[in-house]
Parts: C-alpha cells; structure tokens; sequence
C-alpha cells in the first residue's frame, strides 16, 4: 500500500471522500478504496445497527436536558472521558443483578434480602418480588440503596411466605435509560 505524503494542509484528514477513504493509523496518514460489502447484513448486525441509531437519539435527548445530563458531566470529568460515550454506553447496556443473598431471610416479615445490582454507569431502582410455588405474588416493593456501597440493596420483607413451601425471589433492576436487568432465585 502506498503510503502519501500528505501536507499540512489535508494533516488530520479522516472520512471518506467518494470511494476513497482516508485515515490515520499509528500517527501515519493513510488512504484506501471505500471497502465493498459482499454480504448482506445479518439479522444480529441490523438489530444493532438499530440499537445504535438510538442510543444517538438517546445521546441527543439527554444532551438537550441539562438536568438530565448533569450526572453524566459530572462522571465524564471523573472518569475522563466523553459525555456522549457515557450517555450512549449507559443506553446500550444494561444493569446487571449479581447477586441474591437470602441469608438473612426467614419468610418473615423484616427479614433482609441482600441484592447485588451493577450497571455501566448507575442502577437507579432494584424492585424486589415474593413468589410462593404456584407463581402467585405474595409480596413486592423496592429495594432500598445502602449508603455508601454503590451495588448493595437492601429490601426488608413485609409478608410471610409459609414453612416448607418452595419460593421464589425475582428483583429487577433499573438503570437511567431504562434498561432492566432480572435474576430469580428459587428456594424449595
């Protein structure tokens, strides 16, 4: 490949020009022929294709909203990177429950169940819900942040769930965007 020379005045030339390209590679300049698609695109590649041709949309709403955008300035100046990399990152992935510690739960009413919630940038809400072995709801409500630790909730049962029967545990978690995060964990 040829390599060109390019003077200061195409210095930091990047996009595409008809069907050549032009780059910059290891503090080199570069150009190319546009790379031609033999294939067509997969249903996976179209779905993130659409995926991020929202997170651009998400990015623009935020971005408009100064209220909405003050947490992610203030997080792009402490991690040091782009505002608009956070807002789009935070739109494209989503929380992830981590961990359900039941230890502390003894089908009571104030038992403690202990969630481990993660996201990119922050998990806003985790909601807990009581099954009993039929699938019926038998309790459900918000877990609550406890302070200082970014990933731990805290959600004090209200309900009793009966000795012997089996349960479930299913918390959701939420993060800014919207996105939702599930784990359930089922005791017999």
């Amino acid at each position: 490949m040829a390599t060109p020379r390019l003077g200061s005045f195409l210095d930091g030339l990047s996009g595409r020009m008809g069907n050549v390209v032009f780059y910059e590679s290891y503090g080199k300049a570069g150009m190319r022929r546009k790379p031609k698609r033999n294939a067509p695109f997969t249903e996976k590649q179209v779905t993130q294709q659409a995926r991020v041709r929202l997170a651009g949309r998400y990015v623009k709403l935020v971005a408009a909203d100064p209220e909405a955008r003050a947490p992610y300035d203030e997080a792009a100046k402490l991690r040091n990177r782009p505002v608009a990399g956070l807002i789009s990152g935070d739109y494209l992935n989503a929380p992830e429950v981590n961990s359900i510690d039941l230890s502390q739960y003894n089908r009571e009413p104030g038992g403690t169940i202990i969630i481990g919630a993660t996201d990119d940038f922050e998990v806003t809400s985790v909601k807990v819900r009581i099954n009993d072995a039929n699938g019926n709801e038998v309790e459900s409500g918000n877990a609550v942040k406890e302070g200082g630790l970014l990933d731990r909730w805290v959600y004090t049962a209200t309900a009793q769930v009966p000795a012997g029967q089996a349960y479930s545990v299913v918390v959701t978690a939420n993060d800014r965007p919207g996105n939702i995060g599930t784990k359930t964990e089922t005791v017999q």
